[in-house]
């Protein structure tokens, strides 16, 4: 249970039923085709695009995107884009609904919101990675993933995409792709990710640390589950499909394990006892 302890300091020091009746209320979703361009070119609040966003339960968000706000918003709109076809595709033109921080987190409760983020990770059926060359630069990207797993998340429900393919792209261009990930990997290190807010950059790794012993330990594994992650994603892509590839598959794997958890003894007690992240309200965290 020690990397969920890791987990239980994002709740900080609340009662864990508390925790998950304010994610209840505040979790939120968006359909892609609601989503523009200029949405991914910044990370300032923006009124008129989280009243764009829904209301929705547990489990009926098809994706948590993860990306940096650093990252070319070009590359990710398209990748984006293209994922949604495919996705329509396999779904008799079901349209899919994604959390995206800028459009769903309710800024005005921003520090509510990060308490809730293992809720809402838990709460959406897979994880989609946007990799740009500044991901594992971020500290929040990582923890987004290190959370999604430990909130009971599985490669299978993780699909990583690179941004530095470009048009005329093919088989060749996917495997650089993969070998600059592969590359990139060998060199990652946490102490070397940061946030906007130097004390938040601070108080994630401690969370790291007190999970994992160690942030060399955190490493191994963050290489390992995106490695995978990518060579499970690379072959969805060569069989022409996304992550969520039949219709059973859009039922939530989030939401009974996260009730479970939650409501463990265990980990209410981990919660007071290793309650260590308290984030600031402003500015929003960039990612």
């Amino acid at each position: 249970m020690m990397a969920a302890a890791g987990v239980s300091s994002l709740l900080e020091d609340r009662d864990v039923s508390a925790v998950l009746t304010m994610a209840s209320e505040l979790f939120r979703s968006i359909t892609l085709d609601k989503l523009s361009l200029e949405a991914l070119s910044s990370s300032e609040p923006d009124a008129s695009l989280y009243a764009l966003s829904e209301p929705c339960a547990f489990g009926d968000v098809h994706v948590f995107v993860s990306h940096s706000w650093s990252d070319d918003p070009l590359l990710k709109w398209e990748a984006l884009q293209q994922w949604r076809s495919k996705f329509k595709a396999q779904h008799q033109g079901l349209e899919p609904r994604i959390f995206l921080d800028r459009a769903c987190i309710n800024y005005e409760r921003l520090s509510d919101s990060i308490t809730c983020l293992p809720v809402f990770l838990a709460g959406c059926n897979k994880l989609l990675v946007l990799r740009g060359p500044s991901f594992l630069q971020r500290l929040w990207c990582i923890t987004e993933c290190y959370v999604f797993m430990e909130m009971g998340g599985s490669l299978e429900h993780i699909e990583l995409i690179n941004l530095t393919r470009r048009e005329g792209s093919g088989q060749q261009s996917d495997a650089n792709d993969d070998a600059e990930l592969e590359l990139a990997l060998r060199s990652f290190d946490a102490r070397n990710a940061k946030c906007t807010l130097e004390e938040d950059s601070s108080r994630l790794l401690s969370v790291i640390e007190s999970a994992f012993g160690g942030v060399g330990q955190f490493n191994e594994q963050l290489r390992a589950v995106l490695l995978q992650a990518c060579a499970s994603s690379q072959k969805r892509r060569q069989a022409g499909g996304t992550l969520a590839s039949s219709k059973s598959r859009l039922q939530s794997f989030g939401a009974a394990r996260l009730e479970k958890l939650l409501s463990s003894g265990e980990y209410s007690a981990q919660c007071r006892k290793h309650s260590t992240l308290s984030v600031s309200a402003a500015p929003p965290p960039e990612a």
